[in-house]
């Protein structure tokens, strides 16, 4: 077995490295992610020869078609040798929240691909379509649910940080450490909360955006635990969601900035390490974040133009 590094989806898919069954499902979920070119009027452009709309791949934030991610995911799952049910559920878990597609079109897909391969399934045809499909909705979020992205904060006046170095703006979580140390150095030992946070130091638009990612981060929090449990309780939708997010934090795009993988990054390690304790996959997920904690320092300490320490 080749490790997951080496499965990545390349642009050219290997018929050796699946069974004849994946390669067929792959290529038909591949044509889910297929959308409209659209003119600067965003109508619909229509092929002059066909009269049908002209489609293109469409793409993740690294610029890559997004069918590669649950390739990716499933190609992972099948390196470890989990069941067909896992790499099936993978190839579709991002279908209802990436697509126009619902569960009944899976349902179709799926249909089909027993038609075609009746020796995949032994037993009942119709528990597999809802096993595979229930695991989808399960890891699939409804609406938009990420955590917000903090900003950047102006400050009425600059601080000293490392090798006598001032500057004017910080982070949240610079900004939140900051307040905490302070207060801490005064003799108050409790946590420092949201509503804790001394904002008089910053700018005006910096307080507003600083009270909007409050507000943001407070409706984010008080819906992810729905979500996690939910996972809970579908034993493959909790191993897909621990490989999903396995390949997003080794695979990030060279436009992403240091606070959107710090974003991910705690995002990751205050939900979804969770779900990895405890299972073969535990070790596989706290390499990736090692890896994608290094990637975040990295990219730091460069667009700091290396005025900072180097975290490794």
């Amino acid at each position: 077995m080749s490790n997951f590094r080496e499965s990545l989806y390349e642009g050219t898919h290997k018929k050796s490295e699946w069974e004849e069954d994946l390669n067929y499902l792959f290529e038909e979920i591949k044509k889910l992610y297929k959308v409209e070119i659209k003119d600067k009027n965003d109508n619909t452009i229509i092929d002059d020869k066909t009269k049908k709309p002209i489609l293109i791949d469409s793409k993740r934030r690294s610029g890559k078609p997004k069918y590669t991610h649950p390739y990716n995911v499933a190609a992972f799952l099948y390196n470890k040798e989990y069941s067909r049910k896992y790499v099936i559920t993978a190839l579709f878990h991002d279908v209802l929240e990436d697509t126009k597609y619902t569960e009944d079109d899976i349902r179709r897909i799926l249909q089909n691909y027993l038609n075609r391969f009746p020796n995949v399934v032994n037993g009942n045809k119709d528990e597999f379509f809802e096993t595979i499909i229930n695991a989808v909705k399960c890891v699939t979020k409804q609406g938009k649910l990420s955590r917000p992205k903090a900003p950047k904060l102006k400050l009425k006046n600059k601080i000293v940080v490392e090798k006598g170095i001032e500057i004017n703006e910080i982070t949240f979580h610079e900004f939140f450490e900051k307040r905490q140390k302070a207060i801490n150095i005064g003799g108050t030992l409790k946590r420092v909360s949201l509503e804790d946070l001394d904002i008089s130091d910053l700018k005006d638009e910096s307080k507003a955006e600083l009270l909007n990612y409050i507000r943001k981060l407070r409706g984010y929090k008080a819906k992810m635990p729905n979500y996690i449990n939910g996972i809970k309780e579908s034993e493959i939708a909790r191993i897909v969601k621990v490989a999903d997010r396995i390949s997003n934090l080794t695979d990030f795009s060279p436009t992403d900035d240091s606070i959107w993988l710090d974003k991910y990054i705690i995002e990751t390690e205050e939900y979804f390490l969770d779900l990895a304790n405890g299972t073969d996959l535990e070790q596989d997920f706290i390499n990736a974040i090692r890896t994608a904690t290094l990637t975040k320092n990295v990219k730091e300490y460069h667009e700091n133009g290396d005025k900072r320490e180097l975290s490794i």
